[in-house]
């Protein structure tokens, strides 16, 4: 067990040296993708399958769906958050790899979504999103800026890189979105949840009092009713 045990430890070390080496370095242009290549395309994603991120209950209200695009884009993307404060931005956001915990701990989501192991010291450029980190959604799409109007930012975009499909690397259930100040701090955080499980009723459509800032009883359901 003793040699096992040190057999494991030694690969480990190893395998930590070589993406250290591997992975972009600050300052260096050369290094813009992940130790394990570009991340991964995903046009086909798994047909009725959506996720939901509810900000409600915490300092944003609203919320982020996840579903299939319709174009073999990707993954769509529905951004839909109220509340931003008037300091504090621009505000980035990004696919954290846990789930936040009972205590709304947002700490506890530990790194972005990085299965390639990209990591951060070299900015992501916008126009090569199979070279950023898989969950870093500000890179790819844009950050939420300082002067949100009356505190909202809603906008719609593909992203051909995370999936809705099990087993992969890039897959964003069972995850979060960690919204920071530009201080990089953690400011809010939403785990990502299976939406037809939690949120809808049993025609599918969609519905709930803080998912969008709105009552059952809104409009703004017109919008996103599932058909």
């Amino acid at each position: 067990m003793q040699i096992i045990a040190k057999s494991t430890v030694a690969t480990l070390l190893f395998a930590a040296t070589v993406f250290a080496v591997d992975a972009p370095k600050e300052g260096d242009p050369t290094k813009i993708t992940g130790a394990l290549g570009d991340a991964k395309a995903y046009p086909e994603q798994p047909v009725g399958k959506e996720y939901w991120a509810d900000f409600g209950g915490t300092k944003l209200s609203g919320g982020i769906i996840f579903s299939p695009s319709t174009d073999n884009g990707g993954v769509k993307v529905e951004v839909n958050l109220h509340s931003f404060p008037m300091e504090g931005g621009p505000f980035t956001y990004h696919i954290h790899d846990q789930p936040v915990p009972a205590d709304g701990n947002c700490t506890l989501t530990l790194a972005h979504l990085d299965p390639f192991i990209r990591g951060q010291k070299v900015p992501c450029d916008p126009k090569r999103p199979e070279t950023c980190e898989v969950g870093d959604l500000a890179g790819k799409h844009g950050k939420i800026p300082a002067d949100t109007s009356n505190g909202t930012y809603i906008k719609t975009y593909e992203d051909l890189y995370l999936t809705l499909t099990e087993g992969e690397g890039s897959f964003i259930g069972n995850r979060s979105v960690v919204i920071h100040t530009n201080d990089t701090k953690r400011y809010a955080c939403a785990s990502i949840k299976e939406f037809r499980n939690s949120n809808s009723d049993a025609s599918g459509n969609r519905y709930g009092p803080g998912f969008w800032g709105c009552s059952l009883g809104a409009a703004v359901g017109l919008k996103f009713l599932l058909v």
